[in-house]
This record gives C-alpha cells, structure tokens and sequence, in this order.
C-alpha cells in the first residue's frame, strides 16, 4: 500500500502541473455565457446567428446526451466581453475538449478549423482547441460573439473550462492541456513498446509463457492506447481514409477486448491457474465474436448500443481474473505469485475506478486517463520482477558456466593444436596473397615518363594487398598521349582484383578500336559492356569507369569523355579560374554500369577543350567517400577548392598536397575502400616535364 500511495502521490503532483499550472490571474473564463442550437452542413454562420439558441451545460457527452451519437451539425455561440485588464491585447481562446470536429468564427470573421466534417469525418482527439483571437477582430468595449459550427458524432462533447486569456498565456495552457491529455501517452507508448520487445527476447530466452502473456499485454495496450495520441502519431492523417469511425471500432474496442483478454490469460497463467482446453477455446470464442460483432456496426447509434453489454462482458472476465488471485491468496502454493499479482495490478485497478468517478459521476473530460498510468506503472512493476527473477536465474547458470569452464580447460590442448594448424594455412594464404599483389602492381603500371604537352601524377591505394581499382594510359610511341580510363570494380579484394585484371585486356582493346575508327567512346563503352558480361560469366562484380580520349588541337587538344556509372572528373578551368561541371554536357541519357548482365544502360558523350594550365583530375570514389571518426565524408567540394587554391602547383606538388589533406581530415579514422586518383595539367606542346 505504500507503494500505491506514492504512485497516487506522483499522480497528484501531475494533475496539478498540467491542470493547475496553466492558471494565470488575467485568464477570463465563459463557462456560463455558452449556448446552442441545432444546425446542418450548409449553414453558413450569417444563417446560424439567425437561430434560436437555448443555453448549455458544458459536461462530457452534452451533446451528445442532447442528440444521440449519429452524425449531427450543432452551432454553439460563446459571448464575452473583455475584462479590462485583457483589453487590446493579443488575445487567444481555449477549449481543453471538444469531439467531433468544429470550425469558428469570430464577429463574423473565420478563426480556422480542428478535424474535418463529412465526408473524411476527421478528429483531433484529446488535443487542446487553441484560437488566436485578432485585436482588429475583437470589439474591445461591446460584447464579442464566437460561433462553432460543430459537428457531433459518437460521444458529441464541449467541455468546461473555456478561457480567453493573453495570447501567449492561452497558448501555453492549451499546450498544458494537450500534453496533459494526449502527448503525455507517447511516452506511455515508448514504455510499453520497449516492454513488448523485452518482455518478447525474455520469452525466446526461457521460453516461459509468463513473458509471451505479459509482452502480449505490452503489444496491445501499445495499439489500444494509439487512439488517444492518434493526432500526436505520423500514420494517423495517413489512415483516416478509413474514417474514424473504423479506426474507433478497430482500436479503441477491439484491442480493448484484447487487452482485457491478455491481462487475463497472464494473471492465470502467472499464478498457476489451471486452465482446460475446452475454457481456453471458450474464451477465445467469446472474443471473436465480439470483434465480429463491434465489426458489423453500420454506425456510431449500433455501435454505441452494444458498448455497454460488451464492456460488462469483459469487466466480468478481468473480475475472473482477479477472483483467481483471490482464491490463491489462500492456497500456501500460489500464495507468493498471488500477492505480487494483486500489487501489480491494484494502482491499474484503483486508477480505473478513479476514471470512472472523475467521467461518469463528475462528468469531466479535462483530465488525463489516469488508468494509463495505472496500467504503466504496472508494466515498470513487472520490468522489476522479472529482471530480479531473471537474475537469480542468471546466478544458477553462473554455477553451471563454472562447470563448463573445467570442461573447456579440457578441450584447450586441442583448440591448441587446431590453431597452430590454422595459423600455418593464414600464413601460406598471406604469401599467395602477396604473391597476388605483385602481380596485379606489375599489370597495372604507370607510365614510365611525363606525356607531350602534359603534366602528370598518379595515386594508386589498395585498400587490401590486392584493389579492384583498374587504370591504364593510352599513347601512340609512349609520347603522344591519346587518352586514359579509369575503372572501380565493385567491393574489394580478391574477387574485384580479378575481375579488374579480366577487364585490362578488353577495356584497352576497344578504347584503341574506338580510336582508330572514330568511334564516340560512349560506344566503346557499350561494347566492354556486351564483352565483360560474356567474359566473367556468374561472377557478381560489376564495375563503374571513365573513359577519355584526347585530341591535339596544337597548344590546347579536345577531350571526349563517358562515363559507366562513375563520378565525373573535376576540370579546372585556368581562364574562368573555376571548376567546370561536366553533369550540364551530358547530351543524352545517362545510367547504368558495366557488366550487370539483364539491365539496360546508357552512356552519353561529353565533349570540351583543355587549355594550357587547365587541370582534370579523375579519381574513383573511394577518394571523395572516404571518412573521418565522425562519418564526415572529404567530399567532392573540398577537392574543388584544393585545386582552385593552388592551381600554379605541379601535378606532382598538387596530387602530394591532395593526399596530405586527406589524411589530416581523416585521422586515425581506417579507411574503407580502395583509392586511385589521377591528376592531369595541360602544359605547352613544346614542354616535356
């Protein structure tokens, strides 16, 4: 009981922040200035001002009490005139709960709208209604009229507690009230939704039914209680296609009969009930009928005429459940299991009828359900129970692993012996490996000397011994440069860096056909396509590339470039003193990568000219991806901004600089892929470097 009290405590100091809190001296409230009269959808307000109105009480289920649950339009007129102490100033209006929908007026003026009418029928729920009121608006010494154009439907309500207030004032108190009344239940539903998946792993690590039962309490509760944070919730907008009145049926009074029937099934199960089949098929039988039944329900009258025998129906199930932990309060063997039940279960219980009293008898609606948190407080019980009967558990396999661990002492000679076998294989796997990487930097050389008319420098950086980068260089007699490519086969290791030595041969081969034919190379591109499909066979690397070819022009030379899927080169333009882009020459479509056998691609010819001290700098993607400790990528824009600050550098100095920084940016952060650049300056034709 201690317990309880410090819960009822806690639940006290809650009600008076949220309900209490928002109170402020200059507040004005117009409880007793609201009246109503029965209206329809195509009223406008100039027509509704023309009505009889009668006062009216403001009370949970006013309207609907007045009306009944189907679908109705109401007008309520609020009159007011301002206190002195809240004249011209930035007013604003609060009414903590209003069901179903409405739209405002102000003196004639439209203030805005919560929910929406027929057909979408869309509600708020339990959030606050907050109304700006502009001071051009108000009638500062006469009366002011608000007109609501309501629309009733299933549980109709206006409820007390109406205030006009400062702006900023009012605004704060709404947000108490929805808090209080809606937002507060996110945090419930993390709790329970946490609890699910604990109480769920507990359940496949001891394959107890306690923990299925009670994870299941956790799951359906969590649905149960999405009902009144719906608005708070992203998939609310997206299913009230299906109208609320289905989303009422379905998660306010089907998961409460399968809460109830959760709640049951583990307290039984929990203290040791027996439970015979035939029951056990019973009961579900009486839920399945029950949804079938809340299911059929053509309209809110149907539906609201049956709640009263069905919420019966499962009071008397949960008083099964709490009769049985009665009667084992009295048998020496379940009596231990039974008072844990019992104060698990009291603060859900003591809250409950709470909730009845506070809606039923005092009729208020501005309160939080206070049952939610009964019913968290007794899943946080729950948590603790099972953590503590988890950790004796966890004391006696203690025992045992002491048992194993002589056994395993046992089996360590082997192990051992087994390892010093393995050991001998890595190191056999690491010369072969070795032995690879020679192989491939002798396939993949660079050229022996600077082109004519061009300044070069390449970085070649396997991430393992072996890459999957592949780059090769075009020429004539080892002088004239005709072109280059540069290709990154996907992943790492052994498998890309054979499929890049596969690829050499082919990619070498149409680049000179192309060349000698004038072919456009975004054709050749297409014919190492066809080819290396055919070549690796079922092998799944694919690869992405650049292909450029290169044009004398005298001082300057035309350049022709296609890509397969790879990043483009940065271009330096030595005139404009800025980095071009080639995305805007693409003259075609533009997708796919080489040797993805089944998908169609497409390869697109860039052409542009490259004077002296222009730069081209090609690199595969393992450069610009490359990241530090904070998964902060080095990024293409900071390439850019290298090469436009030193462009007076040689392609040697420029590339060293290049890796300098990257490596600063990095850090101790591991790098994860493979790195190859190639920088490019064009120089005078008479200049050999």
């Amino acid at each position: 009981m201690k317990l309880v009290k410090k819960f009822l405590y806690i639940f006290a100091i809650l009600f008076l922040v949220t309900s209490c809190g928002g109170k402020v001296k200059t507040e004005q409230r117009v409880d007793d200035n609201v009246y109503w009269a029965l209206g329809n959808i195509n009223q406008t307000v100039e027509e509704a001002a023309q009505l009889t109105y009668e006062p009216l009480e403001l009370s949970y289920n006013n309207i609907s009490d007045k009306l009944g649950p189907d679908p109705a339009y109401v007008w309520v007129k609020i009159k007011f005139t301002i206190n002195e102490n809240l004249k011209n100033k930035p007013l604003g209006m609060v009414i903590p709960y209003l069901h179903f929908s409405e739209k405002a007026w102000l003196n004639g003026a439209f203030l805005g709208q919560y929910g929406e009418f027929e057909p979408r029928q869309y509600s708020v729920q339990y959030q606050a209604h907050f109304y700006a009121l502009p001071q051009e608006l108000l009638n500062q010494s006469g009366e002011n009229e608000v007109y609501i154009k309501l629309f009733s439907f299933g549980t109709g309500t206006i409820s007390d507690g109406i205030t006009i207030d400062e702006y900023a004032k009012a605004s704060r108190t709404a947000a108490l009230y929805t808090f209080a009344c809606s937002k507060v239940y996110l945090f419930f539903s993390g709790i329970l939704f946490c609890a699910f998946l604990l109480f769920f792993i507990f359940y496949f690590a001891r394959k107890e039914k306690n923990m299925l039962n009670f994870a299941m309490i956790c799951l359906t509760s969590f649905v149960f209680l999405s009902f009144y944070n719906a608005p708070e919730m992203p998939y609310y907008g997206s299913v009230s296609w299906a109208g609320t009145f289905l989303f009422t049926k379905v998660i306010q009074c089907c998961f409460f009969y399968f809460t109830m029937y959760a709640i049951v099934t583990f307290i039984l199960t929990f203290v040791g009930v027996g439970q015979s089949k035939q029951f056990v098929i019973f009961k579900r039988t009486v839920v399945a009928i029950t949804v079938i039944i809340t299911l059929a329900m053509p309209d809110y009258s149907s539906l609201s005429k049956i709640c009263v025998p069905m919420i019966i129906t499962y009071l008397l199930h949960f008083l099964l459940g709490i009769s049985s932990v009665v009667k084992s309060l009295f048998d020496k063997e379940k009596r231990k299991k039974a008072r844990i039940a019992a104060r698990g279960f009291s603060p859900m219980v003591i809250t409950l009828m709470f909730d009845l009293l506070i809606r039923h008898i005092f009729r208020n609606i501005n309160f939080p359900y206070f049952v939610l948190f009964g019913l968290v407080f007794t899943i946080v019980y729950f948590i603790v129970y099972f953590s503590i009967d988890y950790g004796l558990v966890y004391g006696q396999n203690q025992r045992l692993t002491d048992d194993l661990r002589r056994e395993v002492e046992l089996q360590t000679v082997d192990l051992t012996l087994a390892k010093e076998k393995l050991e001998l294989e890595v190191e056999k796997s690491e010369r072969d490996m070795q032995m690879a990487a020679i192989v491939q930097e002798n396939f993949f050389t660079k050229p022996p000397k600077q082109f004519l008319g061009w300044n070069h420098d390449i970085a070649y950086e396997p991430l393992d011994k072996v890459s999957g980068d592949l780059f090769d260089f075009y020429s004539d007699d080892g002088e004239k440069l005709k072109g280059f490519s540069l290709f990154d086969a996907s992943g790492h290791g052994v498998a890309a860096a054979l499929v890049t030595m596969l690829s050499k041969n082919i990619i070498h081969r149409y680049f000179n056909r192309a060349y000698e034919n004038y072919f456009p190379i975004s054709y050749a591109l297409g014919e190492i396509n066809d080819e290396i499909i055919a070549a690796k066979g079922d092998v799944e690397n694919y690869l992405t590339g650049i292909m450029v070819r290169f044009t004398d022009l005298g001082d300057s030379c035309k350049v022709e470039l296609a890509s397969a899927g790879h990043p483009y080169p940065i271009v330096y333009d030595s005139e404009l003193k800025e980095c071009i882009s080639l995305k805007d020459m693409e003259n075609g479509p533009h997708y796919g990568a080489i040797g993805l056998a089944g998908f169609e691609v497409a390869f697109c010819n860039i052409q542009f000219q490259m004077k002296p001290d222009d730069i081209m700098l090609c690199f595969s993607d393992g450069l610009t991806e490359i990241s530090d400790k904070d998964n902060n990528e080095f990024g293409r824009a900071r390439l850019e901004k290298i090469i436009r600050e030193n462009a007076d550098l040689s392609a040697n100095d420029l590339l060293s600089l290049i890796k300098k920084q990257v490596m600063e940016f990095i850090g101790e952060a591991p790098k994860e892929d493979d790195i190859t650049v190639i920088l490019l300056k064009k120089v005078n034709q008479l200049e050999m470097l």
